[in-house]
């Protein structure tokens, strides 16, 4: 009886692995791409969400600057505001969007 109970035992548990690893490696197969399309998509509104955020405070932010320098600054101070401040967006855009870019690739 004891070499009966220890074979019924092994045979349990040689059903548990097998039926856990394929189990577990069909699932990650298919887990690991939903989990990079999610990334992916994940990436691309967070992007435009940053750089929507990026261009408003520029835009936003200098054009109180430009306003408060013409009203109250010395002359041509908001003239220089105007430049550094759209130009300084415009920069930080570029930086972080276009410059990344690899062109050279062919596809």
């Amino acid at each position: 009886m004891d070499g009966s109970s220890e074979q019924t035992n092994a045979n349990t548990n040689e059903r548990r692995d097998s039926g856990s690893s394929s189990g577990s490696g069909s699932g990650s197969g298919s887990g690991s791409d939903s989990v990079l399309t999610s990334d992916t998509e994940r990436d691309l509104p967070r992007m435009v969400l940053i750089t929507g955020a990026i261009a408003v405070i520029g835009i936003v932010v200098t054009g109180v600057m430009v306003y408060a320098l013409d009203r109250v600054g010395p002359a041509g101070s908001a003239d220089v505001m105007w430049i550094m401040g759209y130009g300084l967006t415009i920069f930080v855009l570029w930086y972080l969007l276009v410059r990344p870019i690899d062109f050279s690739k062919r596809y």
